[in-house]
């Protein structure tokens, strides 16, 4: 009896710790971004920032969801194309083995803003802060423009393929 209600107790606990499915979010469009950092032109300016670090080192085409960056949010780049892809062409896109940048947990908390920013069907990502200061935004955090050090926070690793990635791992 006693082992009976031991082993029905310890299902029940592995039942009860077992993760729960995710739900997919859509990613945010660019009207959430600009309410979230406050507005247009601090939006533009900020991810204007982010993707010009981001595809710095790059050359070829780098897509970035249209609902959420607009072409003119785009930084000025030499061996990068930036291409915005329409809500209609994702699944298509990445069913061709495509990638794509997207933005997400965007929050500005006074002169700072912070987001996340990932690599559909990749294993890339990035955690970027911006700071308003000395009337200009910049990439890190308050007082980066004054000689202190940052670094920006690079994520990558690989939990296995989502199903909307069929080329993922190729």
């Amino acid at each position: 009896m006693i082992l009976s209600l031991i082993i029905t107790l310890s299902g029940a606990a592995t039942v009860a710790m077992q993760p729960q499915a995710q739900v997919a979010r859509r990613p945010a469009t660019s009207d959430a971004i600009v309410a979230a950092i406050g507005d247009d032109a601090d939006a533009r300016r900020v991810i204007q920032l982010v993707l010009g670090d981001l595809f710095a080192q790059r050359s070829g085409r780098e897509f970035v969801l249209a609902s959420q960056i607009p072409a003119l949010w785009f930084p000025p780049l030499n061996r990068v194309e930036i291409v915005r892809l329409a809500d209609g062409d994702v699944n298509r896109h990445l069913a061709a083995c495509g990638r794509y940048w997207v933005a997400s947990d965007v929050k500005r908390t006074d002169n700072v803003v912070s987001l996340l920013v990932g690599e559909r069907c990749g294993c890339s990502g990035r955690e970027c802060l911006a700071t308003f200061e000395d009337g200009a935004w910049h990439l890190g955090p308050p007082r980066a423009t004054t000689g202190g050090g940052w670094t920006l926070g690079i994520a990558c690793g690989c939990a296995g393929a989502p199903p909307e990635c069929p080329c993922f791992g190729r």
